[in-house]
């Protein structure tokens, strides 16, 4: 073989490889980015949340029923949010800020995995939630 037809075979093979990684890139499907917080990884599943606004009064139905589930006893599979400040009944006010700033934390932890996802689609979720209640429509 000469000189010149190992040429031609090396750019030939070269081209071939180069366009089909070229065709590879463009035609491939883009691959999912990560999500960026608990908020966006739920935003993508469709999931809408409850008001967490501590001055708005819109579902308080809804997480007052949830504050009296996260006080009530022997619920030891439950995962409950992490509102240290919620103890009794009777702080009805400072139960209902407490919770919603739970909320509020917890969808905005950076830190995506299966039980924050879940726990905020349980505690934080307008339909997704703990309760199977007509209230959540």
């Amino acid at each position: 073989m000469s000189l010149k037809q190992v040429a031609i075979i090396a750019v030939t093979a070269t081209l071939i490889s180069g366009g089909a990684a070229i065709g590879t890139y463009f035609l491939a499907p883009p691959a999912k980015t990560k999500p960026k917080g608990i908020r966006e990884a739920l935003i993508e599943k469709g999931v809408k949340f409850l008001n967490v606004d501590t001055n708005s009064n819109e579902h308080d139905e809804i997480w007052e029923s949830l504050i009296l589930l996260f006080l009530a006893p022997n619920k030891d599979r439950l995962t409950k949010i992490t509102a240290p400040t919620i103890k009794n009944r009777l702080n009805k006010d400072a139960n209902l800020v407490a919770i919603k700033e739970a909320c509020t934390n917890l969808l905005n932890e950076k830190e995506v995995d299966d039980t924050r996802i879940k726990m905020a689609e349980d505690w934080c979720a307008l339909e997704v939630n703990l309760l199977a209640s007509p209230l959540r429509t």
